[in-house]
């Protein structure tokens, strides 16, 4: 079973989220963005020994015509390589910038 965990909008009140998964299991974080406008979701590193980036993408709305300001999701495929708890630190900012202009973090516990 592959799990999916969605950020979008501001429906989130807690700013960490918990995801249980299994060892060896694949999952995907998504993350709504606007990537037109500069602004991009990466995870911030040194990643957890634990757990391993397969890939990263973006898809696009249906309704989106690529003008500045358009939106659609950002998604990141990651795999749990060892049982343990480990936290999943995602930055919105410019890739020329230091400071994120937004930040969400995901536990993750692999059993």
């Amino acid at each position: 079973m592959t799990h999916h965990l969605h950020f979008i909008g501001d429906d989130f009140v807690l700013p960490i989220l918990m995801l249980l998964v299994a060892l060896q299991e694949e999952f995907t974080v998504r993350l709504e963005a606007t990537p037109t406008t500069g602004y991009v979701w990466g995870l911030k590193e040194p990643y957890p020994d634990g757990i391993q980036l397969l890939g990263s993408g973006y898809e696009e709305e249906a309704a989106s015509d690529g003008r500045p300001g358009s939106s659609g999701i950002q998604l990141f495929r990651l795999k749990a390589l060892k049982k343990g708890e480990y936290t999943l630190q995602f930055d919105l900012k410019r890739p020329w910038e230091m400071e994120a202009i937004d930040v969400r973090m995901v536990t993750v516990k692999v059993n």
